[in-house]
C-alpha cells in the first residue's frame, strides 16, 4: 500500500509551504531541456517531504501523517524488523530496539516508482541541484551526496546527463569516484555556493570486510570506511534488486542513511517498505495512460500462458510467417508516414523496424531463419496474401492494446487486408523492384554492416553488433558484397529515414535515444533475467514518442493551436501505427516472458506462499472420486444454432455468392459450404440478438472445421486440481515467510482441550507435554499478519486447506477473489450449520474450487461470441455419495446477467450429458450444473435456461427427483411400464409438452409421481409447473398442474397451454403459455371456417388479454387443457 504519496497529496495545500523551499527553476534542464510535468511534480513531491520532516513536522510528525493515512497497527508490524528477522541482528547496531525496530526508525526515506523511459535519471540530476540549494540555504542539514547504482552504463548515464545539465546551471554538480571521499572530505569543503561535489560507485561493489576479503579485485568497498556516522543523502537507481547478496546490501543502504536520507528509484519495487514510502507513484501504465509514449500492442499475447511441457513453440515456418508479419507492419507505418508528411513535413519520425538478438552469434539458427526469409522476399518469393490473412487474423483475435489503452483500429486491418505487393517493396525495400540483397562493408569499422537491393539507390537495412564481419563466412552466404563506406550510419540514425530495418544486440541498444521504433522483433532473445531485463528496456526505449520536434507526448495531449481544423483531422487518420509500438517473438516463451515483465512494471514480483496443503482425508482411488476426460472426436457433425431470419439471409447470400466467391474470397471450407445448404445442419430457433450474414459464416465455419471435445469417459483425480500450489503474492518476501508461518498454524492438525485433559488425567502425557499441546492451542489463534491480507476458512471437506479469499486484492494469485464465489461460501458455511442439511444424510462428500488459469476440470462447448470452441471452468466442483449412489455438481456462482455464452455454456453441458448417457460404465447416478444467485436471469430467457439458477442448496444437493419435487416421486430409470399413466403420472416441462406435442417427439419425463386424483388415467395426461403470476388465484406462481393434452371439442371458458409463433408470454416471452380460452369463429362455406378472434385472457387482471386475429391453422395449437392443482404435501 503507497502511504507517502498520499501524504502529499492530502496534505501539502493546507501546510503552505514556504516560498525558499521551492527550487527557483523546476522545469528547465541545462540550456535546451525542459523537464515534464510529471517529473516536475515528482520532485515537488520530494521538496514537500524534506520540508515535513527537516522543517514542520519533524519525523513525530510525519510518522503521525503515515498513521492519519492508511498505516494500519498490522501494517506497522509488517514494516518493522522483528529479533527474528535475518538483518536484524546488523540494523540493531544502529537503529533502538531490543526485540524489534520500528517503521519510525526508517520515515528518512522516499521511493520513486518510474517507468522505464520516463527519465528518471534527470529527476536524479535534478534532485542533486536541490539538496544543494536546500543545505546552502541551511533548510536541510548539511550531509554528503552519494549515488549508487548497478551497472557502469547506468552510471555513465548518469554523468552524460550531468554534463547536460551543468551547461546551463546556477550551481554545477561535480562528480567524485566514492574511492576519493576520504581524501578529498579532510582536504576541501564539500559544499559552496556555486558547486557541489557528489560521490558515485557501482551499487554491488559496497560490502563488508568478508565480502572484501572473498573478492579481491580492487573494486570493493567496506560500508564502514564510509558510514560517515549515517549522514549520506543516498540515491539508488535500481539498487534494490537481486536476490540473497542485493537484500544484504539493503542493510548497508540503511546504515549509511542513518541520519541522513535514502532516496530510491526504480521501475520495479516489490518491498513492502519501498512500497509504502513510495513519493511519486508513475509506473508504465500510468506513463502511458497520460500519453508519454507510444502505445503497446503484444503480438500472440494467447501465448501469455505457455507451458513448453504441454504446448508446441513456433515451427520453422511460423517464425517465418512471424518475421514476414513484422515487416507488413513496418510496410504499412511506413505508408503512413509519408502521408503524414504530406501533411506537414516536420511530424513525426521515419518509423524503424528493430530486430533484436540477445546476442548476434554466427551459429544461431533464428537469425539464418531471418536472412534466409529476407533474401527470399527481395526476390518476391513469399507468399504475400497468405502472410496478410495470418496477420489480419492475429491482430482480429487480440486487438487490444497494453493497459486497456484502447483497440487496434478497423482500419488499420482493412488496410493490411489492401495493401499491395508494390507498395510493401517500396516501402520496406526502398525501391519496387525485386531483386538480390547487397552487402556493403564499412572502412576501419567492424561493428556495421548496410544492405540494399541490387540497382537500388538507398540501402534499407543496417546491423549492429560486434566483430560483424564475421557473418561474411557464414549467415550471409549467398549475398552480394559491394564496396566499402566511409561514414558510420548508426551515428546517424534518427536522421537517416532510408534505414528501414536495424538488427543487433544490446551492444547498440544501451544508452541509445530514439524516437523511431514501430516494431520490434525479439529473435530468440531468450527468457534468462539478463534477457528480461533487456527486452524491458529495450521497450522502454522504443515507446519515446516526439510528434512535433520536444514535444514528447501522443498527438491528441498536444497543444494544436499551429495546425488547422482540417489538417487535425487528417492527421488523427494517419498517425496511429506511427504511435504504436508492435512487439513481436519467435518464440512462445518469450512472448509469455515479456508479458510478464511488463506486469512486472506495473506491479511488484510474484512469490510463491507455501503451505496450503492438500486434504489429507481425500484418497481419490479409495473414495473413489472421478472427473470427465475428453478426447478429439472428430469434425462437428451437431445442428448449429441459428435464429429463423439468420438462416434466411445466410441462404440467399450463399445461393448468390456461389461456391468460388464463398471459397476464395470469404475463405470458408468446403465443408461449410456443404453444410449450408443442407437444413438439417442447422438447429432454427429465435435468438437473442442479430447477427452479420458474414459474422455467422466466420462462426459457422469455425464450427463446421474445428475439431470437438468428445466426452472420454471418466478417471480417477489426479492433480487435475493444482492451483492451491500456485497462489501467489507481491507483498515481498520477508511478509510471504510472516504468511506462510501463519498459513502452518491454522492447519497444524492439534488436539481439542478436552481429548489433551483427557489423556494428562489418564497418565498419557506428562505436565511438560501438556503445557507444550495448551500452548500450542494458544498459538494457533496468534497469528502475525494473515488477517491482515486474507481471510480464510477450513473446510474439512474442501480439497485443499485453507481456503484463502479477499475480495478484489491486488496482493494474491490464485486465491478467491471474486464477490459472487465469496457470498457462495459463505452461505455454503451457513447451510453446513443446519441441522437437516442434505449433505448429512451421505456416505460422504467434498468439494473444490476450480480455478481456469491453472486447473484440468472443464467441460467444452462452442462459445458463439468468439466462434471457436472452449472449456466452461464453472467455479467449484462437488463430489457426493449418497445412499451408495455417487452425484457429481458443478456450481458457478454468477450475476444474474444472462449472456449468449452462458447459453452456450450450457448446451456445452447438455453436450456432456448426453455422451455421459452412451457411456456403458456411468459412475454417477446424476450430474448437474447450477448457477448460483438468489435472482433468476431476466424475463425473455428460456425456461430451459433459466432453471439452471438457484440459491437453495436442498435444490442443489438433492439425492433423487424426489428432493425436488413431491416425497412420492420415481425416476424414469426406476418406474415399471405397468406404472405408468396407471399408478403414476409423467413429470414434464411446459416448453417440452408443447414443443413435442402433435409432433410424435418422444418427451423423456422429469419423473413420474404417484396419483392421488381419483381420477381415471391414460396417456393423455401430464404434470407441469407454471411459472409466472397471470393465472392467480386460480393457478399460483410455480404451482404444478395437471395437464391433459388436447382431445377435440369446445374449449371456450378453459384453461389451456396453447403454443403459437403469434404469442410472447408477457412473464416467460416464451411462444407458449398458459391462460383462459375464447375463440370466435368465421365460417368459409363448404363446411370450412376458420378463427377470426382467439382471446388468451388472464385471471389476474394485472395482466392484458393476448388478442389473435385472422389465424391460420397452422400458426397456433391448443396444446392441453388444465385439470388442476396438486398440492404440495
Amino acid at each position: 500500500m503507497i502511504i507517502l504519496q498520499k501524504i502529499i497529496d492530502n496534505k501539502r495545500e493546507s501546510l503552505n509551504i514556504p516560498a525558499e523551499w521551492l527550487y527557483r527553476d523546476l522545469k528547465n534542464f541545462g540550456l535546451d531541456w525542459e523537464l515534464f510535468p510529471y517529473q516536475i511534480e515528482a520532485l515537488k513531491n520530494i521538496i514537500s517531504v524534506l520540508y515535513f520532516l527537516y522543517k514542520k513536522e519533524g519525523a513525530d510528525g510525519l510518522y503521525g501523517f503515515y498513521q492519519e493515512e492508511g498505516l494500519s497497527h498490522e501494517m506497522e508490524e509488517i514494516l518493522a524488523i522483528k529479533e527474528e528477522d535475518e538483518n536484524f541482528k546488523f540494523l540493531s547496531r544502529y537503529f533502538s530496539g531490543s526485540t524489534r525496530i520500528p517503521f519510525q526508525s526508517f520515515i528518512n526515506r522516499a521511493a520513486f516508482w518510474m517507468a522505464t523511459g520516463s527519465g528518471k535519471t534527470l529527476v536524479m540530476v535534478k534532485l542533486l541541484a536541490i539538496l544543494a540549494d536546500l543545505m546552502n540555504n541551511k533548510l536541510i542539514p548539511q550531509k554528503d551526496i552519494l549515488i549508487l547504482a548497478p551497472k557502469d552504463e547506468i552510471l555513465a548515464q548518469i554523468k552524460g546527463h550531468i554534463d547536460v545539465f551543468n551547461k546551463g546551471a546556477e550551481i554545477k554538480i561535480r562528480l567524485r569516484n566514492l574511492k576519493e571521499w576520504e581524501r578529498i572530505k579532510n582536504q576541501q569543503n564539500l559544499f559552496n555556493q556555486s558547486e557541489i561535489n557528489v560521490f558515485y560507485y557501482r551499487a554491488d561493489n559496497i560490502g563488508d570486510k568478508d565480502t572484501i576479503a572473498k573478492k579481491k579485485d580492487g573494486q570493493r568497498i567496506n560500508y564502514e570506511s564510509i558510514y560517515n556516522n549515517g549522514n549520506w543523502y543516498l540515491i539508488l537507481d535500481e539498487a534494490h534488486k537481486g536476490e540473497k547478496e542485493t537484500s544484504k546490501r539493503q542493510q548497508y543502504f540503511m546504515a549509511l542513511t542513518q541520519n541522513g536520507f535514502l532516496f530510491n528509484f526504480s521501475a520495479t519495487f516489490t518491498d513492502e517498505l519501498d512500497i509504502a514510502t513510495t513519493v511519486f507513484d508513475y509506473k508504465l501504465d500510468t506513463f502511458l495512460k497520460e500519453g508519454y509514449g507510444k502505445k503497446l500492442y503484444i503480438a500472440d499475447s494467447e501465448f501469455r500462458h505457455f507451458n513448453e511441457q504441454r504446448e508446441k513453440d513456433f515451427s520453422d515456418n511460423e517464425k517465418k510467417d512471424i518475421i514476414a508479419q513484422t515487416l507488413i507492419v513496418f510496410a504499412l507505418a511506413k505508408t503512413h508516414f509519408n502521408k503524414l508528411k504530406s501533411i506537414h513535413k516536420n511530424l513525426y519520425h521515419a518509423p524503424l523496424l528493430i530486430t533484436l538478438a540477445n546476442s548476434v552469434n554466427t551459429e544461431e539458427a533464428d537469425l539464418k531463419i531471418f536472412y534466409e526469409l529476407l533474401a527470399e522476399i527481395a526476390r518476391g518469393r513469399f507468399d504475400f496474401e497468405r502472410t496478410k490473412r495470418n496477420l489480419v487474423e492475429k491482430l482480429e483475435n487480440e486487438v487490444g492494446y497494453l493497459f486497456g489503452l484502447g483497440e487496434i483500429d478497423e482500419r488499420i486491418i482493412g488496410e493490411i487486408r489492401n495493401l499491395e505487393k508494390k507498395d510493401f517493396f517500396q516501402s520496406v525495400f526502398n525501391t519496387k523492384n525485386r531483386g538480390n540483397i547487397e552487402v556493403v562493408k564499412f572502412k576501419d569499422n567492424t561493428r556495421e554492416l548496410a544492405f540494399k537491393l541490387a540497382g537500388a539507390s538507398k540501402y534499407f537495412m543496417l546491423i549492429v553488433a560486434s566483430d560483424i564481419i564475421r557473418w561474411e563466412e557464414n549467415v550471409l552466404q549467398g549475398y552480394e558484397f559491394g564496396r566499402a563506406i566511409e561514414e558510420s550510419f548508426f551515428e546517424d540514425i534518427n536522421k537517416r529515414n532510408d534505414i528501414n530495418i536495424l538488427l543487433g544486440s544490446r551492444i547498440f541498444f544501451e544508452g541509445w535515444d530514439t524516437n523511431r521504433p514501430n516494431v520490434i522483433n525479439f529473435i530468440n532473445i531468450g527468457v534468462s533475467e539478463d534477457a528480461k531485463k533487456f527486452v524491458l528496456q529495450s521497450i522502454g526505449r522504443g515507446i519515446r514518442i516526439e510528434p512535433i520536434l520536444n514535444q514528447r507526448k501522443r498527438f491528441e495531449y498536444l497543444d494544436k493551436v499551429s495546425f488547422s481544423t482540417s489538417d487535425i483531422e487528417k492527421i488523427a487518420k494517419e498517425n496511429k501505427l506511427l504511435e504504436s509500438l508492435y512487439i513481436f517473438a519467435t518464440n512462445k516463451e518469450v512472448v509469455k516472458s515479456i508479458l510478464e515483465g511488463l506486469e512486472k512494471q506495473t506491479n511488484p514480483e510474484w512469490i510463491k506462499i507455501r503451505g496450503v496443503k492438500k486434504n489429507e482425508e481425500i484418497n481419490e482411488a479409495e473414495l473413489p472420486i472421478f472427473i470427465p476426460v475428453f478426447k478429439d472426436g472428430g469434425l462437428n457433425d451437431k445442428p448449429f444454432w441459428i435464429g429463423k431470419n439468420e438462416y434466411q439471409e445466410l441462404s440467399e447470400f450463399a445461393r448468390k455468392s456461389g461456391p468460388k466467391i464463398l471459397l476464395l474470397k470469404n475463405g470458408i471450407k468446403l465443408r461449410t459450404f456443404k453444410k449450408i445448404s443442407e437444413e438439417n445442419s442447422f438447429k432454427i430457433d429465435e435468438r437473442r440478438r442479430r447477427r452479420t450474414t458474414e459474422n455467422i459464416l466466420f462462426i459457422a465455419d469455425n464450427y463446421f472445421n474445428e475439431t470437438i471435445q468428445k466426452l472420454d469417459g471418466l478417471k480417477v483425480l489426479d492433480g487435475e486440481i493444482s492451483h492451491y500450489q500456485e497462489v501467489k503474492t507481491n507483498l515481498g518476501k520477508e511478509e510471504v515467510e510472516k504468511l506462510e508461518k501463519d498459513i502452518l498454524k491454522i492447519v497444524k492438525p492439534r488436539l481439542s482441550e478436552k481429548e489433551i485433559d483427557r489423556m494428562f488425567d489418564e497418565g498419557k502425557i506428562n505436565k511438560d507435554e501438556y503445557k507444550k499441546l495448551v500452548k500450542d492451542i494458544a498459538d494457533s489463534g496468534n497469528l502475525d499478519i494473515l488477517r491482515s491480507y486474507l481471510d480464510f476458512e477450513i473446510l474439512e471437506e474442501h480439497y485443499y486447506s485453507p481456503i484463502l479469499f479477499r475480495k478484489d486484492t491486488g496482493h494474491f494469485q490464485h486465491i478467491i477473489k471474486t464477490e459472487s464465489e465469496i457470498y457462495f461460501l459463505s452461505h455454503l458455511k451457513e447451510y453446513l450449520a443446519q441441522e437437516n442439511n442434505k449433505l448429512k444424510s451421505g456416505e460422504w462428500w467434498y468439494f473444490s474450487k476450480i480455478d481456469e488459469a491453472v486447473d484440468k476440470i472443464g467441460i467444452p462447448y462452442f462459445d458463439e461470441d468468439k466462434g471457436e470452441y472452449r472449456s466452461f471452468f464453472p467455479d467449484f466442483v462437488f463430489w457426493l455419495k449418497k445412499n451408495g449412489k455417487y452425484y457429481l455438481i458443478f456450481v458457478d456462482p454468477k450475476g444474474v446477467e444472462f449472456t449468449s455464452n452462458s447459453a452456450s455454456k450450457i448446451d456445452g453441458f447438455n453436450d456432456f450429458l448426453e455422451d455421459y448417457s452412451k457411456l456403458k460404465d456411468k459412475k454417477f447416478e446424476k450430474i448437474n450444473l447450477f448457477y448460483f444467485n438468489a435472482e433468476q436471469p431476466q424475463a425473455d430467457v428460456k425456461e430451459e435456461y433459466r432453471k439452471y439458477w438457484t440459491d437453495d442448496f436442498n435444490e442443489i444437493f438433492a439425492d433423487t427427483v424426489s428432493d425436488l419435487f413431491f416425497s412420492d416421486v420415481i425416476s424414469d430409470d426406476s418406474i415399471a411400464e405397468h406404472q405408468k399413466y396407471t399408478e403414476y403420472l409423467p413429470v414434464l416441462t411446459l416448453e417440452a409438452a408443447a414443443t413435442a406435442f402433435g409432433k410424435e417427439q418422444q418427451v423423456e419425463p422429469l419423473c413420474w409421481k404417484k396419483n392421488k386424483a381419483g381420477k381415471g388415467l391414460n396417456n393423455d395426461y401430464f404434470i407441469a409447473k407454471v411459472i409466472g403470476k397471470s393465472m392467480e388465484p386460480t393457478i399460483e406462481d410455480g404451482d404444478y398442474c395437471i395437464f391433459r393434452f388436447e382431445r377435440g371439442g369446445s374449449r371456450n371458458g378453459l384453461v389451456v397451454l396453447v403454443e403459437s409463433r403469434l404469442v410472447s408470454d408477457p412473464e416467460t416471452f416464451q411462444k407458449f403459455t398458459v391462460k383462459r380460452y375464447k375463440s370466435e369463429k368465421e365460417h368459409l362455406g363448404d363446411d370450412q371456417w376458420r378463427h377470426k378472434k382467439i382471446i388468451l385472457s388472464p385471471d389476474n387482471k394485472e395482466f392484458k388479454d393476448i388478442v389473435l386475429e385472422n389465424v391460420a391453422g397452422d400458426d397456433f395449437r391448443v396444446v392441453a387443457e388444465f385439470v388442476e392443482v396438486l398440492v404440495r404435501e
